[in-house]
């Protein structure tokens, strides 16, 4: 389907979002939906990477949760080379809108303390697509790694 050129990549259980559908396909914007880690139709988590972030130990528990953020931009990195992805333009076009909730948005800001670590050439791509961060519906209680609301 033609879109708008702004795709937005939905993080979380996917689900949730299916009643948005008509409502992107009606104004041209295209969404991605993504199940998160050990979510239906999603890798499951190794007892290793449970036990770490389950872990009382604030150590493995950022460990774990620095894994996820790579673990999203590497998403990214594939999903804006196999899909084509426009990049950001300065009228406002292109790139990618990322929207985050509950868990997700655990994820999602595992991602952003990431940023700083990854690769200088792979900052740049991702600054040169991603649009926008949403972070919705964030979880009571998010200090625990096992929210899941």
């Amino acid at each position: 389907m033609p879109h708008s050129g702004e795709t937005s990549v939905v993080h979380g259980p996917s689900a949730i979002y299916k009643p948005l559908i008509p409502y992107a396909a009606e104004r041209s914007l295209r969404l991605v939906l993504v199940n998160l880690r050990d979510y239906p139709g999603s890798t499951r988590y190794s007892e290793a990477e449970l036990s770490a972030l389950s872990s009382t130990d604030p150590k493995s528990q950022r460990s774990a949760l620095d894994a996820q953020g790579s673990e999203i931009a590497t998403f990214l990195l594939w999903f804006i080379k196999k899909e084509k992805i426009p990049r950001l333009t300065e009228r406002g076009g292109g790139g990618l809108g990322l929207l985050a909730w509950s868990w997700g948005n655990t994820i999602m800001m595992s991602f952003l303390a990431q940023a700083a670590k990854l690769p200088k050439d792979i900052q740049e791509i991702l600054g040169a697509y991603v649009r926008s961060l949403i972070f919705f519906g964030m979880c009571p209680g998010s200090s625990s790694s096992l929210c899941r609301c």
